[in-house]
């Protein structure tokens, strides 16, 4: 006798954390930049530089992008800014952690405070929230058929195993010029420049995996008559990616972040400076995942002999379903009072959290709220540049068929297309379109067949027959193994039985004389 087995491996989460770290920096201003008069913003975006896990410890290293503008001390410049960054380290301690786990890391800058020490420093204090989990491969061997020549019955059921074929983490450079019309002025300083990531799209080839998207930037900048203006542009992108794992009509679970951005402002052809040059590095991550339906052996026997199984237990996860929904979220945004009046918005941020979850009966209830940012322009001399922050509460029932309490959840939320109209000259009227993801998947214990040995009965065995009166919830394959004979010897002995409906207190005779013959 065979065992036939089939190879799976298994990526696993085992260890997902949320805290916070704090990062602190001294800023100094630049020999080239005049003295600070009145800090205007700080903008600040974290991004994860390494990781690495040593013993029972990941540790995350990463760097806070900065961008401070401020009124200069000088009364021929209206605002100036200072580009650079700050470091911090993150440490997660768990002793199910371990240097054979991939890792997966996400950061964001929850609150950034500063303090202008003097006129050529200031120190800034942030406050960031890092998300981590890390996983491993585990094998398991599932036996999908008996090899023998003899008589055998089995038992088999199918069994659905949500399986990650490939996790990676890739990047890619996006690069690109902004030329300035000439109805507007030649360029001084770049001051600022904000982008995000939209029409995102993602096509999964065999051996291949196709991201399409476009980078919308916004670059705010001083001319050479020191007034302050800006420009918009979007770069579409298409990126490949050779995944050996990927197949069609596999399922994908990706999320793309730009990790860098470096600008610089150029000579056009006439020896101007009306070019803005860009780089961008964007991180992705790819996770190509699969439903196997498998048909297992979940139990068997050798009439006539003893059969010994050895088993194990095993936990698998399979996937119920991909809920998503995608609404547009309106809000009017009224700028505090003593803030100077709004002339033009220069840029509109926003960012999704999602704050509780929660499934019953087919149904996920997401709860978070819309951070939005607005910085604007103004004809204000002391604050030229101002901005202001609103909270959007959301709350969103999303169909989940097959979803209930015993299903784990993970959901992802997300923003795009944020647009603005002014309303008036307190107050912008914003729409964004929200974007939610989840994955719903239901945690299994099952019993897996490891190895079996069959012997002889011996001489115990009784020839003849037994009359065996049903019992409730008995069935036949169950019987038949009781008394170790074929489902099929009781079939023929007991020519009215109908094996699937089995009736409390029906007769059953179980012939006991058959002679079976096998191969060990």
């Amino acid at each position: 006798m065979e065992l036939i087995k089939e190879h799976i491996t298994l990526n696993e989460d085992i260890f997902r954390d949320i805290s916070n770290t704090a990062a602190d920096g001294d800023i100094i201003v630049p020999d080239k930049k005049p003295d600070i008069l009145k800090i205007l913003q700080v903008d600040a975006q974290s991004v994860i530089t390494a990781k690495s896990v040593s013993g029972s410890c990941i540790t995350v290293e990463g760097k806070i992008n900065l961008k401070i503008l401020y009124v200069p001390d000088r009364a021929d410049e209206k605002i100036k800014s200072i580009i650079t960054d700050i470091e911090f380290t993150h440490r997660v301690d768990n002793p199910q952690i371990n240097e054979g786990m991939s890792v997966r890391c996400v950061s964001d800058v929850q609150r950034i405070e500063f303090n202008v020490i003097n006129s050529r420093k200031l120190n800034v204090k942030a406050v960031v929230s890092v998300e981590t989990s890390a996983g491993c491969e585990r094998a398991i061997n599932i036996v999908t058929g008996i090899k023998h020549d003899g008589c055998c019955e089995t038992e088999t059921k199918p069994i659905c195993i949500y399986n990650t074929l490939a996790d990676n983490e890739e990047e890619f450079v996006v690069r690109g010029n902004v030329d300035i019309p000439s109805g507007k002025m030649s360029l001084k300083e770049l001051l600022k420049y904000d982008c995000h990531i939209t029409d995102k799209e993602i096509k999964v080839m065999n051996g291949k995996v196709i991201l399409k998207g476009t980078v919308e930037s916004c670059f705010l900048f001083t001319g050479e008559d020191n007034n302050i203006d800006f420009m918009e542009t979007d770069t579409p992108f298409t990126e490949v990616f050779e995944v050996s794992e990927a197949y069609e009509d596999a399922l994908c679970e990706y999320s793309c972040s730009i990790a860098d951005v470096y600008a610089v402002i150029n000579e056009d052809s006439d020896g101007d400076m009306r070019i803005i040059s860009f780089e961008y590095l964007i991180n992705v991550h790819i996770r190509i995942c699969r439903n196997t339906e498998p048909d297992v052996v979940s139990d068997f026997y050798c009439p006539g002999f003893n059969t010994d199984i050895t088993r194990s237990d095993c936990r698998i996860d399979e996937i119920v379903c991909h809920p998503k929904m995608q609404t547009t979220v309106r809000e009017n945004i009224s700028i505090d009072s003593g803030m100077p009046p709004i002339d033009r918005v220069y840029n509109v941020i926003t960012k999704a959290y999602i704050n509780k979850t929660s499934i019953d009966a087919g149904k996920l209830t997401v709860q978070g709220i819309i951070d939005s940012y607005i910085l604007y322009l103004s004809e204000s001399i002391d604050s030229p540049v101002s901005s202001f922050k609103k909270e959007i509460p959301f709350s969103y029932v999303i169909d989940a068929p097959g979803a209930d309490s015993d299903t784990e959840c993970i959901v992802a939320a997300e923003t795009e297309h944020t647009s603005y109209n002014i309303n008036m000259s307190d107050e912008v009227e914003i729409r964004t379109a929200l974007i939610i993801n989840a994955r719903i998947v239901r945690p299994k214990n099952i019993s897996l067949i490891d190895d079996a040995v069959i012997s002889d009965i011996g001489d115990d065995r009784k020839h003849g027959m037994v009359i065996y009166f049903v019992q409730k919830n008995d069935k036949l394959w169950d019987i038949a193994k009781r008394y170790r004979v074929s489902c099929e010897d009781i079939l023929k002995i007991n020519e009215d039985l109908d094996k699937n409906a089995l009736k409390p207190g029906s007769r059953i005779i179980i012939p006991m004389m058959r002679k079976y013959s096998r191969t060990v």
